[in-house]
């Protein structure tokens, strides 16, 4: 009597390659949020200048160099002794607007960049703690917080700077520090919401610590509202950092800011030579529309809401 054999036959695990992991949630993303893509595209573009633009392989001038003989040319001529060719012209002293926008796009990115890697981590844990602590401590944090956003943001890194004294890393300490009171009130609600699910008083009975569940439990809850907020931060310390230097108690010169090219040779010459404003005026622009109109797309993305209608 032959013995009947058994199989045994194993689970089969599903396997994802690279196309559905990545290139499948950015194809729906794009064909959902457009524009939102397309902003995030603009990004990525002016990240890639920003690091090629801090070593210098991207711009084909010095940007703080000046000759007298080359002031105000206009777009795509040479200078003088043919020698050069300026693609957006030049300025009052001679420099390579080309150049000088290139490297102001990678002072305000990396201006933006640094301020949000500061300020999100920092309020968010403030308002993490905040609010699982609860009580007196969340009460004294929440009125620091409270006494820091009752003057405006602008006005108080304006005279935050003045006593500080002009420089660009005076500004970005300054907008740093008062950025983080809104990442802390935001990721303090989203988790006091969080607080009342059912699962953290499960994590709770099982046995698990305070420690273990803020940060294994109700932190990754709470990532959606850190991204956007990101957005939102990027896009209000490019603002700042352009107006400070506008004001001159930013970037100091020669260094080519956004917003000191404005109040400089921007003003000055803008009958004459408009170009000169205009074209900082529409970088300074594109960088805040996009990060503006992405993170809008970002939030829609993440909201539980609205993906039963995607």
């Amino acid at each position: 009597m032959a013995l009947a054999e058994t199989t045994s036959t194993k689970p089969v695990v599903p396997t994802t390659s690279i196309v559905d992991r990545v290139w499948t949630p950015l194809w729906k993303f794009s064909k959902h949020w457009p524009v939102g893509a397309a902003c995030a595209g603009l990004l990525v573009i002016a990240s890639i200048i920003a690091i090629l633009a801090a070593f210098d392989v991207i711009l084909p001038h010095d940007p703080t160099a000046f000759k007298g003989s080359d002031r105000l040319l206009g777009l795509g001529t040479t200078s003088r002794d043919g020698e050069r060719f300026f693609l957006l012209g030049t300025d009052n002293l001679g420099r390579d607007m080309f150049s000088r926008l290139l490297k102001g796009t990678q002072i305000s990115v990396f201006f933006g960049i640094g301020v949000a890697i500061i300020s999100i981590p920092f309020g968010s844990a403030i308002g993490l703690f905040s609010a699982f602590v609860g009580g007196k401590t969340d009460l004294y944090i929440q009125r620091v917080m409270d006494a820091i956003q009752v003057f405006p943001f602008l006005v108080l890194a304006i005279a935050i700077v003045s006593i500080l004294g002009p420089g660009i890393w005076q500004g970005f300490w300054a907008v740093a520090i008062l950025s983080i009171p809104r990442p802390a009130r935001v990721i303090r609600g989203s988790v006091l919401s969080a607080k009342q699910n059912m699962w953290v008083e499960a994590a709770r009975c099982i046995g698990c610590s305070d420690n273990r569940i803020m940060y294994r439990h109700i932190l990754p809850n709470v990532m959606a509202p850190m991204i956007v907020l990101a957005s939102y931060v990027l896009a209000t310390a490019i603002i700042t950092e352009a107006t400070l230097s506008f004001l001159g108690i930013g970037a100091q010169p020669p260094t080519p800011s956004l917003g000191a090219m404005l109040t400089q040779s921007g003003t000055t010459f803008f009958k004459t030579n408009p170009r000169l404003a205009i074209l900082p005026g529409i970088t300074i622009s594109m960088l805040v529309f996009s990060m503006n109109m992405f993170g809008d797309a970002i939030r829609d993305a993440l909201d539980p809401r609205l993906r039963g209608s995607r």
